[in-house]
């Protein structure tokens, strides 16, 4: 699990779910823009003499995804409300 919802409120210096769901919607569009600005230059450097260039750039491109995946379920769990503020 991407850590509890406790630990991610904790974590976010948040005062309500809404706020916490508002910060990690930010990071989550940052995360998107840096996915895209990648894969455009990745299809720039798609014919570069290094075939291992492609690749290291594709995982990097996963692994932003993945890392935008944990933020976007993080949002969802806030969202049906399996946190509580005490």
């Amino acid at each position: 699990m991407a850590g509890s919802q406790h630990e991610w409120f904790r974590f976010l210096d948040a005062s309500s779910d809404d706020e916490a769901v508002a910060e990690l919607a930010r990071w989550s569009a940052s995360l998107k823009g840096a996915y895209d600005e990648l894969a455009r230059l990745c299809r720039g450097l798609a014919d570069a003499p290094d075939p291992d260039l492609h690749e290291v750039l594709g995982v990097a491109r996963s692994t932003l995804g993945e890392g935008i995946d944990i933020l976007d379920a993080t949002v969802g769990r806030f969202r049906t409300g399996e946190h509580r503020v005490a």
